[in-house]
Parts: C-alpha cells; structure tokens; sequence
C-alpha cells in the first residue's frame, strides 16, 4: 500500500467510526471504490470492534509485561483491568474516551506520582506523519497556555513511536451533564459559563483559537469550577499553523461557526470561538443548541450551520433575561464582524449583567427584527406573504369592490381557508423549532399546504384549475428549496402536478367550470417540473460540494 492509499485508509477509518455499525457497510460501498482500501478499511473496523476497551488490548505501541516481575511488592493490581500496559513514565489504568483519532486514559504517573490523564494517537505506530505532526501542534497549543480554567499539560513526550502528552486529570463531570441534570439554576449556570469565558478570552490574548468549544469540552472539577479542555482542532495566529487535530476537522456542527462550516482555514478568528461559546450559552438558556437538525446526515447538518439563521433563545422562554438574549444573539450573528470581537468582551458583558449594570450589545430596531424573523422562518414567512396576498384581495373585493351574494361565499370562503393556513403554518413552524427539522413535520406541512390550495381551487367561483391560483403552485415548489431537503422538492413537485391534473380533469368534465385544453395543461405541468428539477440539481450540487468537502483529506491544512 502506497503512503497515498494508507492517508485515505485512515481518513475513511476516522469518518467510519462515528457512523453506526449497522449503517457502515453501505456508507463504505458508497464512499469507497478501491478494492484494496475497502478491505483494509474493513479489517481495520472489524479489529476496532473486537477491542475490549478496559484490557487496552487495541494498544500495540508497548509490550505486554508481566505485573508479578515488574509491579513493586506493595503496589495493588487494579481488578478491573486485566492487563496493564506502561508508555513512559505512566501506567495505564483504565480507558476514559475515545475519538476517531486519539484515546484518553486514566494514567499513573510513576514521578510524581499521581493519577493524570493521558492522550495518545490512536493508530500508535501506524499514525501517519501528518497525524502525528497534528496530534504534536494539539499538545503544544494545550501546552502553551497557564489559567485556572483550562486543563494543564504536564509533559510531552514519544515512547517506541507513541506519541503521547498528559494532563491533569479531573474527576467529575462535563457542562453538558451539568445542563441535563438541572444541579444547577440558570444563573449559576450562567455565572460558571463567564469563568469559560474568561479561560477562552485567555486563550484569545495567546494567539490559540480552540475552534471545537462544546459543553462536552468544558469539564467540572471536584470544586465545581469548569475547564476548557480538547484542543485538538486549535489554530495558533502566532505562526500561522493550523493545529488540526486528534479528532473531526469540522468540530461539532451544533456548534460551529458559519464560516468555519465553509471550510476556509483562514477564516479562524477569535469570532469563531465567541460563535461556539454563544451557541453553549444558546444550550443554558433553552436545553438545546442552536442548530438542531434531525433526520439529515453531517452534510445537511453543515449546510444548515450554513445557511440556517438562529432563533432567538426567548422564543423558547419568555423567562429568560432580556440582555442574556441580546449577549446570545449578538455571538451568534452570521456575520463575524457584528459579534463580540473576543471571549474577552463576551466575559466583559456578561458580568455586567450579572451586576446589574448595563451591557455594551445592542437588541435589533424594528426593520431589522423583521428582517431577521424572515430568515429566520423562511417558511412561514412565506406562506404567511402568500396568504396575506390571497386574504387582503378578497377583503378588498368584499368591502370595496364587490359586495353580491354569490361573490360574498367566495371572499367569505377564501378568507376562511386563508386563516386556516396560515395558522397551520404557523403550527408547523413552531414544531420545527422545537423538534428540530423532523422529516414528518416537513413532509406534512407541504402536504398541508398543496391541499389548502386546492381547496381554494375547489371554490366554485374560483373556477378550478382556471383559476389565478394555479400560480401558487410555483412558490410553493420553489419554496421546498429552502428546506435543504432534496427528497422535499421532488415530493412537492409530484403531489402539485398531481393536484393540478385533478382539476385539469375536474374542470373538464363539470358542465359549470371551464375547460382546459390539453396543451395548455401539459405546457403548466412541464413549467412546474423544470421549476422542481432546477431545484433538485441545484440542491444536488450544494450537497455534493459539502459532502466532498467533509470527506477531503485532513491534512489539507498542514
């Protein structure tokens, strides 16, 4: 095997492990063409899962030895662990976690002694170059920086081709249990989260950008004091080298700035971090983080991060502070230069809040609140526009142009379903929002609204598939698009050209409606298609760029 070959083996190896077992075989059968890398991709998952994480037997970089010659007369054997594996001056105890590039244990260390943890590469001897030159760059970044609320680094080193460096060992939990548990109020929550803030506003003033800050990353000592730990996607502004990592380039997607999502290395900025902390104190507001995406893999997880505006966190809660929901939405604006310039500010603001003094963020004036909901809800926002159209013309008619008795059933009629769809978008938008783009509620709501628009068709005065509001149809295909969801727009393009043909057909065999010729029914029905192909390629072409990009080697930063 090539040193080529081998780099794209343990790019796959490192993607394949966060998919689940029983969805491997496939995602491999699709990403993966070689013969050769596919069965040395599948040799390698199969041993990865035969490993039996408390006896560390998936650990080649150190010989087995014998604990009856080598253990002093007073050391006491772990029970749990039948066999225990040494790598320097550290004993290896037991497995804490594993990502898909580096493994944590709990360690003693012979002098001094005490119980560390440890990190090494997960390949051991077989890491590539740039692995090991990224897992070093991780180590040295974690190394560099001294605060009370970031995990100290005590020693780096290489034992028979194990890279490895330890730190300190906290025994307790992580912000992420710490917010499920609900030990603590949101204002002490809040108060913990400004002593992150600090740690990271010093990382800032260093020239580190952590770039994958996540509640999982914050550790809880045993004095309830958080840590930032996991620097494994860090970048060093100092000299320019990007210190990716022991784990997934992309970070978290839950967490990730827009503009990291686009996959611009330069793009790195101390605003990136102060994006991710906005989205963890997002996640202490409202038990959830910014971008909830369900149903839709990491590609449509990236493109939402993307192109998704965030909801305000008091839209969850109208409890929640005023100035916590101007400080969250001002860290996570798309645009990097509207949000705080460093976590220094962020800390700075927040603990203005916490005294009861004013904070320097600004809420939006009314144009851009506005503006902001739109995105934000593209489609209700749409449907609501729509409808108001429909709704305003019939008022319209009804009160100033119009008022007979036969056209008083037809504004009364229309008015009535408009009201009807508008409050079932609305409905449906409020389910997204708190279940997170579940394919049912999309898939209902555009059934939802193909219907409402037939009925309206189905007015008799509306003259069926005659009437002006066979146009609708086009937005509404058109508006499938925003979703994200490629199966959304064929679906949505199928059931309008059904409906529209239903009463194409209706039309043509009542005796009180008005026909439709045959040409120009096909001419409106190929229309809707090439609307809902253009869409589809386009979707198609956005998504292959992203799943290109997320399956690119990990060392195109180095």
């Amino acid at each position: 095997m090539t040193p080529e070959q081998y780099q794209i083996v343990t790019d796959l190896f490192s993607q394949a492990t966060q998919v689940p077992q029983d969805e491997r075989t496939q995602w491999i059968a699709e990403n993966c063409s070689d013969e050769q890398i596919k069965d040395t991709l599948m040799s390698m998952l199969e041993t990865d899962e035969d490993d039996d994480p408390q006896s560390l037997n998936s650990f080649d970089f150190v010989p087995k030895i014998d604990l009856d010659k080598t253990l002093p007369p007073d050391t006491v054997r772990p029970a749990t662990v039948p066999t225990t594996r040494y790598l320097g001056n550290y004993e290896l105890v037991e497995e804490l976690g594993r990502g898909s590039m580096g493994v944590v244990f709990k360690a003693r260390q012979k002098t001094p002694d005490r119980f560390v943890a440890l990190k090494t590469i997960r390949a051991g001897r077989l890491a590539s170059e740039a692995d090991v030159k990224r897992f070093v760059n991780e180590s040295q970044a974690a190394a560099k920086l001294d605060h009370d609320g970031i995990v100290p680094v005590y020693e780096v080193g290489c034992e028979n081709g194990a890279h490895y460096y330890s730190m300190q060992f906290i025994e307790g939990t992580n912000f992420e249990s710490l917010i499920k548990d609900g030990s603590k109020t949101r204002e002490e929550l809040v108060e913990l989260f400004t002593d992150v803030c600090d740690a990271v506003g010093h990382c800032h003033e260093n020239g580190i950008i952590h770039r994958d800050l996540k509640p999982s990353n914050i550790l809880i000592d045993a004095r309830g004091r958080p840590k930032v730990a996991d620097f494994g996607l860090a970048r060093n502004l100092q000299d320019q080298s990007s210190l990716t990592a022991t784990g997934d380039v992309m970070g978290t997607p839950g967490y990730m700035p827009p503009e990291q999502a686009l996959g611009d290395p330069s793009a790195a900025r101390p605003t990136a971090d102060v994006y991710s902390l906005g989205a963890i104190l997002y996640h202490i507001l409202t038990g959830r983080p910014p971008i909830l995406a369900r149903d839709v893999n990491l590609a449509g997880a990236i493109q939402l991060v993307r192109d998704h505006e965030v909801v305000a966190p008091k839209f969850f809660d109208r409890k929640i502070a005023r100035n916590l929901d101007t400080i969250c939405s001002k860290c996570l604006e798309k645009d990097p230069s509207k949000r705080y310039r460093n976590a220094v500010e962020l800390a700075a603001d927040l603990r203005a809040h916490l005294d009861g003094e004013p904070i320097q963020a600004r809420g939006l004036n009314g144009y851009r609140r506005i503006v902001r909901w739109a995105r934000q809800q593209p489609g209700l926002a749409a449907a609501w526009a729509a409808i108001g159209l429909i709704f305003g013309w019939h008022v319209l008619n009804y009160y100033f142009i119009e008022a007979s008795s036969p056209t008083r059933y037809l504004h009364l009629a229309a008015c009535t379903i408009a009201m009807v769809w508008a409050f079932g978008a609305w409905c449906f938008q409020r389910a997204l929002m708190f279940f997170g783009g579940r394919s049912l509620i999309l898939f209902a709501w555009a059934t939802m609204d193909v219907l409402l628009l037939a009925a309206l068709m189905a007015i008799p005065e509306m003259d069926g598939a005659k009437s002006y509001l066979t146009f609708l149809f086009f937005p509404i295909v058109a508006v499938a698009s925003l979703r994200m969801r490629i199966d959304l727009v064929v679906f949505v393009t199928v059931i309008s050209v059904v409906t529209y043909w239903f009463h194409v057909i209706r039309n043509n065999v009542s005796e009180q409606l008005t026909d439709i010729p045959p040409s120009g029914a096909i001419m409106f029905s190929l229309s809707l298609v090439t609307l809902g192909m253009v869409q589809y390629f386009s979707l198609r072409r956005s998504r292959f760029a992203i799943e290109s990009f997320t399956k690119r080697p990990k060392n195109r930063s180095l």
